[in-house]
């Protein structure tokens, strides 16, 4: 497995096993846990009044992080977003300048194609290098 010396590591996390499997893969790639970055990407309501939405999402996100620490530990760092999963990866890893994504290859959805559609986005569009891990 690949083994970086320093540097952070990003992983999209939506819960399912196959997830958590790569959550596990970052783990062993990285010097600290603090250098593991997950993100869950929530996509955004559309809510007709901007309090309501701002209300829900403010929401969604405190189940959501308390859920993350709770089936991931507080040693990783823990991160919502709302919108699109691909191009909210593709920003994140953009913004915190990580040195590689670990997305696993399909989602709760997992389909029969070789590759789901979120990672497929995030391996064109991601900033760095991306490492895909297959369901065992």
């Amino acid at each position: 497995m690949m083994k970086l010396d320093q540097g952070t590591v990003l992983v999209p996390v939506d819960f399912s096993n196959h997830a958590l499997e790569a959550v596990a893969k970052a783990r062993g790639m990285v010097s600290a846990p603090s250098d593991v970055h997950v993100v869950t990407v929530l996509l955004a309501h559309g809510d007709p009044t901007m309090a309501t939405a701002m209300s829900d999402h403010a929401h969604r996100e405190a189940q959501i992080r308390q859920e993350l620490v709770r089936q991931l530990g507080a040693d990783v760092t823990h991160h919502v977003r709302f919108g699109d999963p691909g191009a909210e990866i593709c920003t994140l890893a953009s913004e915190l300048d990580v040195n590689v994504v670990v997305i696993p290859s399909h989602g709760q959805d997992a389909s029969k194609l070789p590759l789901g559609s979120t990672a497929e986005r995030v391996a064109r569009l991601a900033p760095c290098p991306v490492f895909l891990v297959r369901e065992a």
